[in-house]
Parts: C-alpha cells; sequence; structure tokens
C-alpha cells in the first residue's frame, strides 16, 4: 500500500502545484487566460488560432470581455492591448517604450541594445532622428527628382517585362506574374539607392529578389510573441528548423552579408569631400565621434540601421501592392474606374508622376481604402514596461511587454462600410 499512497500523494502534490501555477497573476493583472505549464498562454493562444495569432488574441480579448488581455507568453507576464485609446496611450507614454529583449531577436543585432526597431534606452531616438535627417538628403520621405527618375526607369523596366519585351521567367512567365517579386526591384533599388548610391542592373535582378526574400524568410521565421523558441530555447537544439530558428539565423546572415559588402566598399572608397550616400554620411559621423567615450555611432549600428530601414521597406510596400492587384481582380469595376481616370488626365504615352497625384483622386482612394482593409502588419513590434505603471486602471508589471494591436479596433468599423464604391 506504501507505494500506492505515496504515487497517489505526488500525483496530488504535482496537481496543486500546476493549479498553482495556472492561478499565478499579477496583482490587479488585466484578465486573461490562466497560465499552463511551459508555454503558459501560449497553449490556449494556438488553440484559438495557429495560424493567425492576432485573430487567436481577438478571440481570447472577446471570451474575457476586455478591451486589455492580461496573459503569460512562456514565463513572462505580458498584456494586449487592442483599442484606439489604449493604443495611444502605449505609443505616447514613456514608460512604455522599452522594446521586449528576446534572445533570438538580440542575435540580428550582435546581442547588443542597437539599430531602431529594437533599440530603447534613448538609442532608438538617438538613431532615427539621425537617420531621417540625412536619408532625406538622398530623397527618403520627399520628393527628390534623382529618385523619381530612379523609379520611373524601374517600373518601365517591370512594364517592358510584363509586355514581352524582356524576359524574366522567375517572375513573368506564360502570362502569369509572382507577386509580390515582380516588385522587388522598384522599391529595393530605390531604397538601396539612398543607403548605397548603388542601383541592381537587370542582369543582377535575381540577386536582388535573393536579397529580399531573405528578408522575408526572416520575417516569417518568427511571430509577434517570439513563438516556442523564446518560451522553450532548449527547442533550437532539438529541431531548429521547426521551431523558425534556422530561417532566422540564415535569413539574418543572408542580409548582413549584402550591407556589410556595402559598407566595406564604402569604407576602401571614402572620401570626407563626397558624401556619396548614407553610408558614407554614416562613416563621416563615426570618424566625428570617435574620440567620444560614450559614441552610439559604430559599425555593427550602421549595419542594424540599414536593416531596419530595409526589411519593412520590402516587405511592406510590395505586400501592400500585392493585396491591391487581388483587390483589382476582384473589383473589375474599380479598376475600369482607375483605367478610365488614368487615361484621361495622363493618357498613355507616358508614366504618371507625382504632379499628377492631385489630378487622380479616384486611383488614390482606392490605394487608401487598400491599406486601410489590409492589416500587413497586424501586431506591432513588443513594447516593454520599463517601470511599475497602470494603464486602464490595471497594474502593469515592470518585467511585462505591452504588445498591442491596431487591427481589431479598426476592424469593427471597417465592417460598418462597403469596402469600395
Amino acid at each position: 500500500m506504501a507505494p500506492v499512497i505515496l504515487l497517489l500523494a505526488f500525483c496530488c502534490t504535482l496537481l496543486l502545484y500546476l493549479y498553482s501555477i495556472c492561478k499565478q497573476r499579477p496583482a490587479n493583472f488585466p484578465p486573461g487566460p490562466p497560465r499552463l505549464p511551459v508555454w503558459g498562454s501560449y497553449w490556449l493562444l494556438l488553440l484559438k488560432n495557429f495560424k493567425f495569432l492576432h485573430i487567436g488574441f481577438h478571440k481570447l480579448a472577446q471570451k474575457y470581455n476586455t478591451k486589455i488581455l492580461g496573459l503569460y507568453l512562456g514565463s513572462f507576464p505580458a498584456v494586449v492591448v487592442n483599442d484606439y485609446k489604449n493604443i495611444r496611450e502605449v505609443l505616447t507614454r514613456p514608460e512604455f517604450q522599452g522594446r521586449v529583449k528576446l534572445f533570438i531577436l538580440n542575435l540580428r543585432t550582435y546581442n547588443k541594445n542597437l539599430g531602431i526597431t529594437l533599440a530603447d534606452d534613448g538609442m532608438w531616438e538617438n538613431q532615427r532622428r539621425f537617420s531621417l535627417r540625412h536619408m532625406r538628403d538622398f530623397g527618403f520621405g520627399r520628393r527628390f527628382a534623382e529618385l523619381e527618375d530612379i523609379g520611373k526607369e524601374e517600373i518601365q523596366d517591370m512594364l517592358d517585362l510584363l509586355n514581352g519585351r524582356r524576359e524574366d521567367k522567375e517572375v513573368f512567365s506564360d502570362g502569369l506574374a509572382l507577386a509580390p517579386g515582380l516588385f522587388y526591384p522598384v522599391f529595393f533599388n530605390a531604397l538601396w539607392f539612398i543607403i548605397s548610391g548603388h542601383r541592381f542592373p537587370i542582369n543582377e535582378h535575381q540577386n536582388l529578389r535573393y536579397f529580399t526574400r531573405q528578408a522575408l524568410r526572416f520575417v516569417r521565421s518568427i511571430d509577434v510573441t517570439g513563438s516556442a523558441v523564446v518560451q522553450t530555447p532548449w527547442i533550437r537544439h532539438v529541431m531548429p528548423y521547426y521551431c523558425g530558428f534556422t530561417d532566422l539565423m540564415e535569413g539574418t546572415s543572408n542580409i548582413l552579408k549584402y550591407i556589410k559588402e556595402a559598407v566595406t566598399e564604402h569604407k576602401a572608397t571614402y572620401s570626407e569631400e563626397h558624401m556619396r550616400d548614407f553610408i558614407d554620411v554614416y562613416l563621416k559621423e563615426m570618424s566625428t565621434q570617435k574620440t567620444q567615450e560614450a559614441s552610439f555611432f559604430s559599425e555593427e549600428q550602421l549595419h542594424v540601421v540599414c536593416m531596419d530601414f530595409l526589411i519593412p521597406a520590402i516587405i511592406v510596400t510590395t505586400s501592400i501592392l500585392s493585396f491591391s492587384i487581388a483587390f483589382l481582380l476582384n473589383y473589375p469595376a474599380v479598376q475600369t474606374k482607375m483605367q478610365q481616370e488614368l487615361d484621361t488626365e495622363v493618357g498613355r504615352d507616358r508614366l504618371p508622376s507625382l504632379d499628377d497625384r492631385a489630378r487622380l483622386p479616384y486611383n488614390e482612394a482606392f490605394l487608401r481604402e487598400v491599406m486601410r482593409k489590409v492589416s500587413i502588419v497586424p501586431m506591432a513590434v513588443g513594447h516593454r514596461a520599463t517601470e511599475d505603471t497602470q494603464l486602464s486602471g490595471y497594474n502593469i508589471p515592470k518585467v511585462s511587454s505591452c504588445t498591442y494591436i491596431s487591427k481589431f479596433w479598426s476592424s469593427l468599423y471597417r465592417n460598418q462600410r462597403r469596402t469600395f464604391q
């Protein structure tokens, strides 16, 4: 009988321990699912929607009738915000401006607090301010004649491909075009020109698309929660490919390879008398600040800043265009109206330019409607509370990450309107 009693005692103790874990929550924490062993509430999130986690978060918020969802991702508490008022607070209050420190993302930043997207403690503000100020000199975020000419050339190359005047079977064959691969050269070459002063010619578009696919590979390797590899890091040694660790490491390595080569080439041909692009400007700032003890500028920092600009620009803009094409195929009447407006205001003997924008309200309205309808990034980068604070009356502990979701607030409004008129 003794072994049976011991076994029962062990099972009862284990059940009590597991129950205590499930009920463990910080004081006055937002309502949400219980904390289960190993992955915490992540199990229940996957049950709600395994493929689209933002929908899973939304369903959990509906189940617990809350706009601020409190849960555990592995061993650490997290808060999901999905209404406009609280999203605005998270975005504007300084105590929510920290970044979640995940080891897999730190691998992308040399295990340091570098770059713009994943940095905090004032680092991201310093780098963002410097980068935007000087990238504008080469056309980023403003009208720039040379950059507009590059855009027109890239668009004309794409039209030549679609009209059969040149061949590229990787993205266009038998009347079928591959999106977003078709659009990669247009956007990547424009941004790469600002950063490095270089463009990939037509015969190197295959290499360009390889770079962009590595960026897509990196983005798809993990979800906004960090996925199972963050909550159970040992899993990367058991199944590195299936947990996304292989794609994350190889994608990051391949992207950095291109950037490092460009920086090395610039260092070999650098001249302070002639600033050719953003890399030159950054190298000059590094040289200016090299005598300072606490400089924010380094070659590693330059690599990460370039990656922070390239990855979102490539993935988001090309995805938006791909969705635009999908909507046009499903709304042929809208396609006809857009073409009629272009024929009337621009004609067919030249490409449209930014000067035509004011005369193309229907085309602009369509693009704005696509961006409202489609959430390319329904969950933004995680925010970390840098001190114990409150949000809508709930306690937010310092160790938690505040992940805000903008999709669900807008979806309520979206469903009350017709998509296209």
